[in-house]
């Protein structure tokens, strides 16, 4: 089963779209933004309404390859996804918010038949997101509801030591990039990191039970690899309405869209 855990910390919040990762350690992460963590006043749900209980519905086409039983001959396959999204738990420690979160629309790449919906730790801190993958998430998850000071623990398998992505930088902004590598190529190049390429006005009537946005703007950030390239769209005080990946070389297609949202009564 896989498992991915996220993090948000100080002004600016990075997402893996299964195709580069821009990593640091949590240990590090939370000590850079914790002094900043409870002076930012600023009402998470009016960025993404992570409520224990909410969804989100997307619906698409997904195409992929995968071995024919019979023929032990490799086909490819597609066919129409719906796929649920889900706010499981929710904990709040000194360092920020954290969330245990079922199912995401970027689990779609390298979708294979039968695949499920899989568990995601999110954590808030200051205005940031991030994102850290791993196969103990959810048991990370209890492990610092039972003891929250494990997230600044640095030993060699203390949560500290995980590696986690920035997944959206606030305030997103047209051209914004992130998640740069480090040669001067790559700082202003516009592969190998993510742009805002756009920002345009989103149709709230899109998404069934959309709740009502003060400035719907709908941001869309791209990767673009050799191997792949990605697109995802936010909607602050909605969440992600969009999700496409391609893969340029075996074949891996996705591209879904947000049709609803639902908040716990």
């Amino acid at each position: 089963m896989r498992y991915s855990f996220i993090v948000r910390t100080g002004s600016a919040s990075y997402f893996s779209f299964r195709s580069f990762f821009c990593c640091v350690s949590v240990a590090a992460l939370l000590v850079a933004g914790f002094s900043v963590a409870w002076a930012v006043n600023e009402d998470g749900a009016a960025t993404w309404p992570l409520a224990r209980g909410n969804y989100w519905i997307y619906e698409g086409d997904i195409k992929w390859v995968e071995e024919n039983g019979s023929t032990h001959k490799n086909e490819v396959r597609s066919k129409k996804m719906t796929w649920r999204s889900e706010v499981v738990d929710v904990f709040e420690t000194r360092e920020g918010t954290l969330w245990l979160l079922r199912g995401f629309p970027t689990d779609l790449a390298w979708y294979t038949s039968g695949d499920k919906p899989q568990d995601r730790l999110l954590l808030r801190s200051g205005t940031d997101y991030y994102q850290i993958a791993g196969e103990k998430a959810a048991e990370l998850f209890q492990k610092i509801r039972s003891k929250p000071e494990v997230l600044r623990q640095a030993g060699d398998d203390a949560p500290g030591q995980v590696e986690a992505a920035l997944l959206l930088p606030m305030p997103l902004a047209e051209g914004k990039r992130f998640g740069a590598g480090t040669t001067l190529g790559e700082l202003f190049s516009s592969r190998y990191c993510y742009v805002v390429e756009s920002v345009t006005p989103f149709a709230e009537k899109s998404v069934r039970n959309c709740p009502r946005l003060v400035d719907p703007k709908c941001y869309s950030i791209t990767s673009s690899t050799n191997p792949d390239h990605s697109v995802l769209s936010f909607v602050p005080g909605l969440g992600i309405t969009h999700y496409a990946y391609s893969h340029h070389g075996t074949t891996m297609e996705v591209d879904v869209v947000l049709v609803e949202f639902g908040q716990k009564p």
